[in-house]
């Protein structure tokens, strides 16, 4: 899934990176500030979702098409 700019997203999986914190939940909704990346928890702006990683498809449904 291509991840623009301005896109949102729901979170189906839980996601945890590192062993800390959370970085995305469950049935929250998250945005794309950037391409290629989705704001999480915590507000960090540029956690890449792409390239040869493709598993923003198990963790995240897209609710707007730009």
């Amino acid at each position: 899934m291509k991840i623009k700019k301005g896109d949102s997203f729901v979170c189906i999986k839980e996601v945890r990176k590192n062993y800390q914190k959370c970085f995305y939940i469950k049935g929250n909704l998250y945005l794309s500030i950037f391409d290629g990346c989705i704001t999480d928890e915590l507000g960090s702006e540029n956690h890449y979702w792409g390239g040869r990683y493709n598993g923003n498809k198990k963790h995240f449904v897209k609710l707007n098409n730009k």
